[in-house]
């Protein structure tokens, strides 16, 4: 007699089947839906740390654009700055030549000292005042407390 032929492994085969081909496809909706190939760690784990790295290489280099950015407006402030403070120097420097003049009273060469001294007070505040305040030059380094002790 022949033994009757199960159709349970035939099912079994099949569920399994279907079962992973539900599987597959609940990963590409997932990928679909978020717009990302890698969803976890184990579905590519090299191509997952290389995606972190990239990542991080990537982060890096924003926070070099914004500091190059930020480099670049301080140059901008500082060149203005700059080109001021040569116009104050110059205006200073023809005073300066009037005022060796011999024919010029003590009164006019006072209105002239008087000027050289605004011209200074502005060029300090050129100076000390940047990019949203930030100063361009002019910085001195305060001494520590301790600056004055003998070792």
């Amino acid at each position: 007699m022949i033994p009757p032929l199960s159709s349970r492994p035939g099912h079994d085969a099949g569920v399994r089947r279907l079962t992973s081909l539900s599987q597959q496809l609940a990963q590409a909706q997932a990928q679909i839906a978020t717009g990302k190939k890698l969803l976890k760690p184990g579905d590519a784990p090299v191509a997952f740390a290389r995606v972190a790295t990239l990542k991080r290489a990537d982060a890096v280099a924003e926070a070099q654009r914004g500091a190059m950015d930020a480099a670049q407006g301080r140059l901008s402030a500082s060149e203005v700055a700059l080109a001021g403070i040569a116009d104050m120097v110059m205006r200073a420097r023809e005073l300066a030549l009037a005022a060796a003049n011999e024919t010029l009273g003590v009164r006019d060469r006072a209105a002239m000292a008087a000027e050289v001294r605004e011209l200074l007070a502005s060029a300090r505040g050129l100076a000390e005042t940047g990019r949203r305040g930030a100063r361009t030059a002019g910085q001195r380094a305060r001494p520590c407390r301790n600056a004055r002790r003998r070792w």
